[in-house]
């Protein structure tokens, strides 16, 4: 009985806080604070995380022949290297800053959200401001042109 409950006792340890799978962390206007887990796919709204895209809205060297952890992981430095690049050298913030946002099909930036580590609201301000001048083009899941929700994590030393 003992092992019984150790056993359910660790399981739910490694379970929780895990996100499921097809599923991520997002932040967007729709709460004022802290993060939603959303499917890949949200039919209803019509958005689809750059995870599942077959083209990203954006400039980028991720082969088509990636495996999706692997197009994960370069689709987010891409972007972070895209609004890192046109970040002034002069800015002297040294920390963690997350960016999330959503390319419509019209090619617009929606539900922008930026959070820095140690907060600075500058810096966030600044890459909100980096982010609506970005050059991005219509994203594509198969064939079809879609509204891409985008992440990317840059940090600055």
């Amino acid at each position: 009985m003992r092992i019984l409950i150790i056993t359910i006792l660790l399981i739910s340890l490694k379970c929780h806080g895990q996100i499921p799978e097809g599923h991520f962390l997002d932040s967007d206007n729709s709460t004022t604070t802290g993060y939603k887990i959303k499917p890949f796919i949200q039919v209803e709204k019509n958005i689809y995380h750059y995870a599942v895209l077959t083209e990203l809205p954006f400039d980028n060297d991720c082969g088509s022949n990636l495996e999706q952890k692997e197009w994960i992981t370069c689709s987010e430095q891409n972007l972070a290297n895209l609004i890192f690049s046109k970040l002034h050298p002069d800015v002297r913030y040294k920390g963690v800053i997350y960016v999330y946002l959503t390319v419509s099909e019209q090619l617009e930036k929606n539900n922008v959200h930026v959070e820095s580590y140690p907060e600075s609201a500058d810096i966030n301000e600044e890459i909100k401001k980096l982010v609506e001048k970005l050059e991005v083009k219509t994203a594509k899941y198969g064939n079809l042109d879609v509204k891409a929700r985008l992440w990317t994590r840059i940090e600055l030393e």
